[in-house]
């Protein structure tokens, strides 16, 4: 979380009260904007003490925890003033960004589907629910609510490119590169974009432009994903050389045992079994159990018997009705080539190894902009959303 924005405004409610009321708590927004966060809290806190029902301070007070990524303390005063305010938008839209933060995204899909008709015409609303949707892997209800937020606002840009990388998911190539390219032109050198874009050619079989968006991506953001995409595709156009030499310079980036795992294969693949054994170990530790199976076959493969069978019994420790994975005896390439052309082989019922592909999983930033919409009640913060040029 980090501050953007912020300010201290009189309320523009019917009741003249209400202004004398927030013009009491000029010292608390004189801390915030001194960037003495605590003093703030403290100081909205003494006159809750006196006022516990006060739910613009209530509210300013959540604000203040969801900057400080206090997500379960800010549900709770942000529930209090819905409580109090029942048709104060932000309260609502705040339970459910605080919820999705601390990953309940069921939760904070209900809390938006509960916001009736308000809820139908609010972008944010409509957006923070397709990316509840989309972490669920709900990605056919993600997509109607990305086109729900387009249909409010048609260029909104992180809508646009959820749209893309939904339709991508659903295997809709062709309509996701459209997107992404509508995306492109509002922010050219956002990653996810360049990732979109490079996954649809990729998918698409436009090799060349498939290289130079992953080259883009990993050049703007240097990620274990963007590192892995740009890996895959070189491999898929055996570039054997310029496999080995981004692993050696950038392997410090593969912090993940899905990472991990699929340079291993990546490297199985080039017949590179010996500096595959570091990333299985690796992905091992962090008890992925088709590292172990791999890893296991790789030692096989190198004569180390003993090594070998200590694997083979991680994984079966794991899955103890997949010994036919152990008893294949099938080279490491061979058996990872079978995982790739036969899918029915792959992940059969919990077996199997999971094939080497593209990493199309995506993160886009859930919006805070209804904090900005109410900066006539007191603090505007809003979340690390990236903001567009």
């Amino acid at each position: 979380m980090g501050l953007i924005m912020l300010s201290y405004s009189v309320s523009r409610a019917e009741q003249p009260e209400f202004i004398s009321l927030l013009e009491s708590y000029r010292n608390c927004f004189e801390s915030f904007i001194l960037n003495n966060k605590q003093e703030a809290f403290s100081c909205f806190e003494a006159g809750l003490r006196s006022n516990p029902t006060n739910w613009p301070v209530l509210y300013n007070s959540a604000v203040i925890l969801v900057e400080q990524g206090k997500f379960e303390a800010a549900y709770e005063r942000f529930l209090k003033v819905y409580e109090l305010k029942p048709d104060f938008p932000a309260a609502r839209l705040g339970m459910a960004f605080c919820k999705a933060k601390l990953g309940d995204f069921e939760k904070s899909i209900d809390i938006l589907q509960r916001a009736n008709k308000w809820g139908e015409k609010k972008l944010d609303a409509q957006y923070n629910k397709a990316l509840a949707y989309a972490e669920l892997k709900k990605f056919q209800e993600a997509l109607e609510s990305f086109e729900q937020a387009l249909k409010i606002q048609r260029d909104h840009f992180f809508s646009l490119l959820g749209k893309g990388l939904t339709l991508l998911k659903l295997g809709m190539t062709s309509q996701a590169r459209e997107v992404c390219l509508a995306a492109e032109a509002f922010w050219p050198e956002y990653p996810e974009v360049l990732k979109c874009l490079g996954l649809a050619e990729a998918k698409m079989g436009n090799h060349a432009n498939a290289q130079a968006y992953f080259d883009s991506a990993f050049s703007v953001e240097p990620s274990a994903t963007n590192l892995v995409n740009l890996l895959v595709h070189l491999l898929k156009r055996n570039e054997r050389e310029k496999i080995l030499a981004l692993l050696d310079k950038h392997k410090g980036l593969l912090r993940t045992a899905e990472s991990n795992y699929k340079a291993a294969l990546i490297l199985i693949s080039v017949g590179d079994l010996s500096n595959s054994i570091p990333y299985l170990v690796a992905a091992s530790d962090k008890d992925l159990s088709e590292s172990h199976l791999v890893l296991g076959k790789v030692l096989k493969d190198l004569s180390d018997e003993l090594q070998s069978k200590k694997y083979y019994e991680k994984y079966l420790k794991n899955r103890p009705h997949c010994k036919g994975d152990i008893a294949d005896s099938s080279k490491t390439s061979a058996f990872i080539s079978k995982a790739q052309t036969k899918p029915a082989y792959t992940q059969k019922n919990g077996c199997g190894i999971i094939p080497l592909d593209y990493d199309v999983n995506w993160s886009l930033p859930f919006s805070t902009n209804w904090l900005r919409e109410n900066d006539s009640y007191g603090l505007d913060v809003f979340d690390n959303e990236p903001v567009r040029p």
